[in-house]
């Protein structure tokens, strides 16, 4: 019995390692946030000194525009950065998205964003003369 099934649990654990490999091989885009590393916080002044992936080091204070991820930066806290960034839906509806990094005390960083607009069409309604 424990022969039938073997192949399946090797099948399952086949894909499973495939999938972790696709995550790891780099075939979704990394983000520019993703890549850089937090140096330093001075909440009290709204700003955060970060090192970019090209290794310079910059200084971000809240209300500057990050043109690498068409976002604003909005507040900048102990150990997270709060960015808004204005997006489309798949109808053409407008939205913001808000996008959080957090980061541990070395600096690494880790990307949430949250939209307010869905990229999923929208339901139709039926046409009134099929509703009984």
């Amino acid at each position: 019995m424990p022969a039938i099934f073997f192949p399946n649990f090797l099948l399952a654990a086949f894909l499973a390692y495939a999938g972790i490999a696709l995550k790891h091989t780099g075939d979704a885009p990394v983000r520019f946030l993703e890549r850089i590393r937090i140096l330093g916080v001075e909440q009290a002044r709204g700003q955060v000194t970060i090192l970019d992936p090209e290794g310079k080091s910059r200084i971000w204070k809240e209300g500057d525009r990050i043109d690498e991820e068409a976002a604003v930066l909005k507040e900048v806290r102990q150990s997270t950065l709060i960015l808004t960034r204005t997006m489309e839906g798949a109808n053409g509806e407008k939205g913001e998205s808000l996008v959080v990094v957090r980061f541990d005390p070395s600096g690494k960083v880790r990307v949430r964003e949250y939209a307010s607009v869905s990229d999923a069409p929208q339901p139709v309604a039926p046409p009134p003369d099929t509703i009984k």
